[in-house]
């Protein structure tokens, strides 16, 4: 460009002025692209000094590339961020926010200096700040969009290409705004713009706006805080209009809305939000299958169904057992459908924890009772609902000490076949093996349990059992085996008498637990049989004479009556 156009006379400059500008605007573009901000800056600097004034096009997309900076920075944070956990802050997440906010307030200043921003723009720059936390200032961009639109409308404007631009781009505003409020929890933020958006959404559908163009500015003051209270009945308000309907709060958004309550714990609003979910859940049952394809209706009800998982997950967080059954069971009376994996799994834990092993077992039938649907195949599954349901619920009973309610679900599920695993065959020699491989611990506990007990305890003669538990080559710890000492520990401590293992020669990855430990310990389960039979018929005698003794008094007792 120096040499091009800097040593030349300023008539030849004003001459080719629309050629020059427009390889300054490329130039400064390009090096945006690539993150090169200091010569962008020096492109820009010698622009000015040569007396080429930018055009607004230009400084849109000069605005525009510092929006997308911005964002670029900011993911780069969230990345970092979900590296470190709870380890806290690091240099390198306090510069990659700086630099966001560098960028989105570069961008903010170019803005300024455009007579007529395009809507698009400003819905970057609203993006931009509230990637990097800056909620007011998105905010009050949002609002200056709504008050340029009502205008619009109110001036007899409503075909005019700025308000087809505006309310073009606000939908998608709309989401993305909740959606980053969603990413990081921030409940109040988030409130405050659903509270704007269903604003909008009435301002439109009503007759009679007073709001004129002049008085529209399009960064309107916010100086109100963001909206603390969750009992605002304007959130909550419907909307009736065809345009309202589509720049209103849409299923999609009261899911976010929903997140990101849940992430902040606030089970309260979360309960208030899934009722907004209900026309929008209902509209995907698959009763309506006949009237649109049914695909596209599961696509549809997979997108709402993680606000379910994110309601229970803070019900859970906050100890709330009765509104998670609840909600599982108005969500199924809604969409007609088997909730998703993930929210049964929680409900599932909540359960499990509190010691209601009964509880697990009804809601799991109640599920499976209901006729699957392709929503229930996610993409590239591997396994099937009803083993991710058996299978995980098994292991949360089991982690809560409650062995016999696991074992009943582990024979449950292995009689109607929805577990993948072959575990009791006979060898030629007679001896019995028990397969344990691709099992987690407390499928293999539940197992052997039964195994015992089902199989071994009715025989009447008995061999010695192999177990194979596997080497340990596929566990997280590779060539670390789980199986093996955990069903060792199982046989010594949880079982009377204790059953004994040794190893097989040339075969680490199994067990044998010899014939005659098998028999003691069977012997004494029948013993221990025979006595709580006795004990309990004994019971019923007692029982039976407490009775009888009873009846006679009160026959004595009319007797003397009469």
């Amino acid at each position: 460009l120096n040499e091009q156009y800097g040593l030349k006379p300023n008539y030849l400059l004003r001459q080719n002025s629309k050629e020059v500008e427009q390889l300054y605007a490329v130039s400064i573009s390009a090096c945006l692209g690539v993150t090169d901000i200091e010569s962008a800056t020096a492109v820009l600097n010698l622009m000015k000094e040569n007396g080429v004034a930018a055009t607004q096009s230009t400084m849109s997309e000069v605005a525009f590339a510092y929006t997308q900076l911005a964002v670029k920075a900011a993911s780069r944070q969230s990345i970092i961020r979900r590296k470190l956990g709870q380890h806290g802050l690091t240099e390198d997440l306090r510069r990659e926010g700086r630099i966001a906010k560098a960028h989105a307030e570069r961008s903010s200043l170019t803005v300024q200096e455009l007579r007529d921003p395009s809507a698009k723009l400003l819905s970057a720059l609203s993006g931009a700040f509230a990637v990097t936390e800056d909620y007011a200032r998105a905010r009050s961009i949002l609002k200056g969009l709504h008050n340029r639109a009502v205008a619009q409308q109110s001036d007899s404007m409503l075909l005019s290409r700025s308000y087809q631009e505006i309310m073009n781009v606000l939908p998608g505003l709309h989401r993305s705004l909740l959606k980053i409020c969603a990413s990081y929890g921030n409940v109040t933020s988030a409130f405050s713009f659903v509270k704007d958006i269903q604003s909008f959404a009435n301002e439109i559908s009503s007759e009679g706006n007073e709001l004129r163009l002049a008085d529209a500015p399009l960064i309107a003051d916010v100086s109100e805080p963001m909206e603390q209270n969750k009992n605002s009945e304007l959130l909550f308000t419907r909307t009736h209009n065809d345009t309202a309907r589509k720049i209103g709060m849409r299923g999609e958004d009261w899911k976010l809305l929903l997140i990101a309550a849940s992430k902040s714990g606030d089970w309260k609003l979360c309960i208030n939000t899934i009722q907004f979910l209900r026309p929008f859940v209902k509209a995907t049952h698959p009763r309506r299958a006949p009237r649109k394809d049914s695909e596209y209706l599961s696509r549809n009800y997979r997108k709402l169904s993680r606000s379910l998982t994110a309601l229970l997950l803070c019900l859970e967080a906050r100890g709330q057992d009765a509104w998670a059954v609840r909600a599982i069971d108005d969500w199924i009376e809604w969409s007609g459908r088997r909730p998703p994996k993930e929210a049964v799994l929680t409900t599932i834990r909540m359960h499990a924890s509190e010691d209601r092993g009964e509880a697990v077992n009804a809601l799991i039938n109640q599920i499976l009772s209901i006729n699957p649907s392709t929503a229930d195949r996610g993409a590239n599954a591997q396994h099937t609902y009803e083993e991710i349901i058996y299978i995980g619920g098994i292991t949360h009973l089991h982690k809560n000490g409650l062995y016999e309610d696991a074992d009943e679900l582990y024979l449950e599920a292995l009689t109607k076949r929805h577990l993948p695993f072959n575990t009791s065959t006979t060898l030629e020699d007679g001896q019995q093996k028990l397969d344990l491989h691709g099992m987690n611990v407390a499928i293999a506990n539940s197992a052997v349990r039964t195994a015992f007990q089902q199989q071994i305890l009715q025989s009447e003669e008995s061999t010695d059992l192999i177990i194979v538990t596997g080497r340990g080559i596929n566990s997280f710890y590779q060539l670390r085996p789980i199986i093996r000492p955990e069903v060792q520990r199982m046989l010594l401590e949880e079982f009377y008498p204790p059953l004994s293992t040794t190893s097989i020669p040339g075969n680490m990855g199994a067990l044998r637990v010899p014939s005659d430990d098998i028999q003691k310990w069977a012997l004494h389960q029948r013993q221990q049989r025979g006595v709580k039979m006795l004990t309990l018929a004994d019971a019923l005698k007692n029982l039976s004479g407490e009775r009888l003794k009873r009846s006679s008094q009160v026959i004595a007792r009319n007797k003397e009556k009469e």
